[in-house]
């Protein structure tokens, strides 16, 4: 493919309009206004958002991106999800499941990898990005530690999602062509995502945090003069840092550790019991979101802990405990595949030859900052995931999204792109 204008040919009339729609709808998704503004509950304003994005992919959009590999086994795992629903102990869980994924894909996904196809817009989407998680890392902080409602709402979901943002923010602020101010916007985004990460009080997002900063570290070229700065930053202003964070921050922490906590012990007990569920259905799993209904059945087969009573109804508390047993090595290796795809791409983007880059503005520099915040962003997912149950939020799925938008973009402006097959 040959180097591209900031206008493609392919770009249509309403186009803009239709990127801003959108926007809007993730804006929606995420910062639920409702949540401040109960008077805009009866309105729907995010569900006819969902509505209108749908429509706009299917009727507005090129349908090119349904050849992306990563897109293609998207649907595979899909189609899995849509087996289960008339098979599954509970249907209505495996269909929401099944439905919250195909409203990623087409009302999300397919229609923002269709509308990105400048090089501004692709900023630009990454700037709001940051404005979305800065406003939701501003409600939790003020709610001392509470998310914005719906798959936000819960101080631990909160937490994972502020780790995946936080590598956005940070990256942004090495933009080399932007204003002085939108790069004091960027470092008061981090300072702030960093404090609801705090303020949720989650352990879950603590294991986030320190994987946040140890990728960056590794992804970053200078080492060991940017470990010395860490620890030169932690020991002049650590002393403010603490005297911010919430009451009882640290005795939370501390019980991680402890083995009798009540939570730690619960949660092992439902891991034991998904295992067991996974075991006795390896291939295909129990069915999307069909863990709870279907503990019942294995929880005997696990020792119970001391006065701990059975946990019918409860979730996995974990990715990877929901992911075995819900799908099954079928839905696993999917996952898998998916998962080295965003790195195996991003990775091809931000280690560019100088040689290979065909012109000579900054965009390149633009791609390889987007591209180490979202591999930061995967591990922070696959770090705190592993104690929550996090499998059917959009968190990841955007994320995927994000990745192939970014190496589309990527094969547009880089006539040396390679056509990868993951």
């Amino acid at each position: 493919m040959g180097v591209v204008n900031k206008k493609r040919r392919s770009e249509k009339p309403g186009d803009e309009i239709y990127f801003l729609i959108l926007l809007a709808h993730i804006y929606f998704e995420y910062v639920r206004p409702a949540t401040v503004f109960p008077f805009l509950s009866p309105f729907k304003l995010g569900g006819l958002l969902l509505l209108a994005s749908v429509l706009i992919w299917l009727f507005r959009c090129s349908k090119d991106a349904l050849r992306d590999p990563l897109i293609k086994v998207y649907c595979v795992g899909l189609a899995q999800m849509v087996v289960w629903v008339p098979l599954a102990v509970n249907n209505y869980h495996a269909f929401n499941h099944t439905m919250d994924l195909t409203y990623y894909l087409i009302g999300a996904i397919l229609p923002l990898a269709a509308l990105i196809n400048t090089d501004d817009r692709l900023r630009r989407f990454f700037h709001h990005w940051v404005v979305i998680n800065f406003l939701v890392a501003l409600v939790t902080v003020r709610a001392g530690g509470k998310g914005t409602g719906g798959f936000l709402a819960d101080e631990n979901d909160v937490g994972l999602a502020m780790n995946m943002a936080l590598p956005f923010a940070a990256y942004l602020c090495f933009l080399p062509d932007i204003s002085r101010l939108r790069r004091w916007f960027y470092i008061l985004a981090s300072v702030t995502i960093l404090f609801a990460i705090v303020y949720s009080k989650s352990r879950g997002a603590l294991v986030g945090l320190v994987a946040v900063s140890t990728i960056m570290w590794l992804l970053s070229k200078k080492k060991v003069k940017n470990l010395a700065i860490a620890v030169s930053v932690a020991l002049l202003f650590g002393g403010i840092v603490v005297s911010l964070l919430p009451a009882g921050y640290f005795e939370r922490m501390q019980t991680a550790s402890d083995p009798n906590n009540s939570t730690r012990v619960e949660r092992i007990y439902s891991w034991q019991i998904g295992w067991e569920m996974f075991k006795h259905n390896p291939v295909f799993g129990v069915g999307p979101g069909n863990y709870p209904y279907r503990v019942v059945e294995y929880q005997d087969l696990v020792r119970r802990p001391s006065g701990r009573p059975p946990i019918p109804g409860r979730v996995a508390h974990s990715l990877y405990f929901t992911l075995f047993p819900e799908l099954g090595l079928v839905g696993t290796l999917i996952f898998a595949y998916l998962s080295v795809g965003i790195v195996t791409r991003m990775r091809a983007i931000y280690k560019i030859p100088r040689k290979r880059i065909a012109i000579a503005d900054q965009t390149p520099r633009d791609y390889q900052l987007i591209a180490k915040a979202i591999v930061v962003s995967l591990f922070a997912y696959l770090s705190a995931g592993a104690f929550i149950t996090v499998n059917y939020y959009p968190c990841y799925w955007l994320l995927l999204g994000f990745a192939v938008i970014l190496y589309r973009r990527y094969q547009a402006h880089t006539p040396a792109a390679p056509d990868l097959k993951t």
